[in-house]
């Protein structure tokens, strides 16, 4: 057999996923054959006392057992877990990963926000392999905000900033079900937040990809039959994110799993067109890879693991 069996879990500020992947050693190829994600909303803990209580770590912990479990149904399956914001800011988070590690007997990578800037670049790049050299690729996740500019022959910056959607949502008071009406507060707050973090840009940006998952969610919402994984350079433009917020706000929602995130999701495309405003761009790129595929592909090229 010429495939291997990859598992990565990745703790978020608002989910926890687990992704199965198949890497075909001589076609080169890595490939998706199922995602799993439970909302934990760990980001919301953030604030305050900036730690993640018991209860929630019980659950955490339970969905990684979940998804280890999954693995044996695999003659042979490589297991990772990363963590981005949550475990970077929570005090208590060695507590949680000394936990997690010891009850799974496995390690937990806590990505730094220039690792995941990175990570987000290089999926870009596997992806869009004649990225243009000034292109501006984006991760939004719930607890920060990493901007990369670069393409396929060079990378020219990686910044990381604690603003993601969990945290602005508490900027914000953003409701649980959003209205129209609170909309113009959020977007007055995004256009200030693209402002300061257009100050440092080191170029007119050509090209924008995205590897956000609520991208990811907003394609799939407006076409359920789409399979990002088949189609050749999938984007978003503004009209597109209009609609669906709009959807969103009349509750002319498509995926069970918006429902339980549609206040992101709602967030998200509100931040991301006036990105598209700010920069006079017709579309986003909707990068086919994460931070999770990026990251099995770095260590299947820096080791013997297969």
């Amino acid at each position: 057999m010429s495939k291997n069996i990859f598992q990565i879990i990745d703790i978020g500020s608002n989910t926890v996923c687990g992704q199965f992947l198949a890497w075909d050693k001589q076609k080169e190829t890595l490939d998706t054959l199922s995602i799993r994600a439970n909302v934990l909303k760990l980001g919301r803990h953030l604030i305050g006392e900036k730690k993640i209580p018991s209860t929630a770590v019980i659950k955490l912990l339970d969905s990684i057992k979940s998804f280890l479990k999954e693995s044996n149904t695999f003659a042979k399956c490589h297991n990772f877990i990363i963590a981005t914001s949550p475990l970077r800011q929570a005090q208590n988070a060695r507590e949680i990963i000394k936990l997690i590690e010891k009850e799974c007997s496995i390690k937990i990578h806590v990505l730094t926000g220039e690792e995941e800037g990175l990570l987000a670049f290089k999926s870009a790049r596997y992806c869009f392999q004649h990225l243009p050299n000034h292109s501006l690729i984006c991760d939004l996740g719930g607890g920060s905000f990493e901007m990369v500019y670069g393409g396929t022959k060079c990378l020219y910056q990686n910044s990381s900033w604690p603003h993601g959607l969990s945290k602005i949502k508490q900027k914000l008071s953003w409701p649980s079900k959003p209205t129209l009406e609170k909309s113009i507060e959020a977007r007055e707050y995004c256009r200030s937040l693209l402002k300061v973090f257009f100050e440092q840009k080191p170029f007119a940006i050509e090209t924008i990809v995205v590897t956000s998952s609520i991208l990811k969610l907003a394609l799939k919402s407006l076409y359920p039959e789409i399979d990002l994984q088949k189609v050749s350079a999938p984007k978003i433009n503004l009209s597109e994110m209009i609609h669906l917020e709009n959807n969103i706000y009349t509750e002319k929602t498509v995926i069970p799993f918006q429902k339980q995130s549609e206040d992101l999701l709602c967030l998200g495309l509100i931040f991301f067109q006036e990105m598209l405003k700010k920069t006079n761009i017709e579309s986003l790129y909707v990068c086919p890879w994460s931070i999770r595929e990026a990251y099995v592909w770095e260590n299947l090229k820096n080791s013997s693991i297969t």
